[in-house]
């Protein structure tokens, strides 16, 4: 049983860092695309809460998929619970939107509740720090003082009335995604719902979000959860 619970902990290790590294970058492409229509950056406060928003889809999206393949109920709770701890120990030991994981990234790691051995945690850092180097910068801590887990539970409950994949006629009116984009345009464009000057805003941020969460890959890392049931 031992095994299945370090399998579980270093899934949720990999998928939480993953899910911190798309809000990032998935926020710094909305960023860009601002930019282009507008020849101005988002602000703090604003790039802020796209990660957060960001981050709030993809645990919305493990969630709603996991129910399908995580059959023990007790190691699908587990392993969400690791997961939200994993998610917010990466954002809160230093990490900025400047670079993955700060230069002293082994003596960070060491922070981490999660035992994985360390040189795997180092694997890690080194990997991440290679591909993934954003130019911004949001200070340690910043981001998760900023989280509010009565607006992520709020985004869950809404989230689950709509659909994760478009209709038979290619529209994304009824998704998840296209409710998404429309809380990510009103950061950015401090206008709601969908009028001429939101379209292109919420059609890019809808095309970002799938593709950002197709490329974490949720369904095949949560196959890999054990189906048994732990001690």
């Amino acid at each position: 049983m031992a095994e299945s619970k370090d399998a579980l902990e270093q899934i949720a290790v990999t998928l939480g860092t993953d899910i911190g590294i798309n809000s990032i970058g998935s926020a710094s492409s909305v960023d860009k695309f601002h930019q282009d229509e507008t020849n101005s950056k988002l602000n703090k406060a604003q790039y802020t809460q796209v990660v957060l928003e960001f981050m709030y889809l993809f645990l919305h999206l493990v969630d709603r998929i996991s129910f399908g393949i995580v059959k023990s109920e007790e190691n699908r709770a587990q392993f969400l619970d690791l997961l939200f701890h994993q998610i917010v120990k990466w954002f809160q030991t230093g990490k900025t939107l400047e670079s993955k994981f700060p230069p002293d990234a082994s003596a960070k790691l060491k922070k981490f509740e999660l035992e994985l051995p360390l040189e795997e945690k180092i694997k890690v850092s080194s990997h991440y720090k290679t591909i993934w180097q954003p130019d911004k910068q949001i200070p340690e801590n910043v981001l998760m003082d900023s989280f509010l887990p009565e607006e992520m539970n709020e985004r869950n409950l809404e989230y689950a009335k709509y659909e994760l994949v478009p209709n038979e006629d290619g529209s994304w009116d009824n998704t998840v995604y296209r409710k998404f984009a429309e809380h990510i345009s009103e950061v950015v464009t401090g206008k709601t719902g969908f009028a001429e000057d939101t379209f292109p805003y919420i059609m890019n941020i809808i095309i970002i979000a799938h593709n950002s969460s197709a490329s974490l890959n949720i369904r095949g890392k949560l196959e890999k959860i054990p189906q048994k049931q732990m001690d």
